[in-house]
């Protein structure tokens, strides 16, 4: 890792609200924009848990901001972390049923403070 790392700013834990057992897509959007709006300078992670026997569709999308991409890791009886080639920003991942998958993003600042118009 880099010593050269610049850190500055907030960065927080994003946490993953479910609703009836399902992740809650207008919850989730609700508190990054809320965060955003607080000052966060980035989002860092956010982790998905898929503990059905099927794969699951997860739509993705930051309203508001721009993720230059995702990259997703996978924990699964047959992976420990395993990392994918980046993802879209928006769209539509698969998780591997019965996994965790964690994905990484760069919020990509300029984009958000021109959609503010500063």
């Amino acid at each position: 890792m880099s010593a050269n790392l610049n850190w500055r700013g907030l960065f927080v834990a994003v946490t993953t609200p479910f609703s009836n057992g399902l992740f809650d897509a207008d919850a989730f959007g609700r508190h990054i924009e809320h965060l955003l709006a607080n000052g966060v300078k980035g989002i860092v992670a956010t982790v998905f848990v898929n503990w059905t026997a099927e794969a699951a569709p997860v739509s993705l999308a930051v309203e508001g901001a721009a993720v230059s991409e995702w990259i997703p890791y996978v924990t699964s009886a047959e992976y420990d972390l395993k990392s994918y080639l980046p993802a879209a920003s928006v769209g539509t991942i698969l998780l591997p049923a019965r996994s965790i998958v964690t994905l990484v993003g760069r919020l990509d600042t300029a984009v958000r403070q021109s959609a503010k118009g500063a």
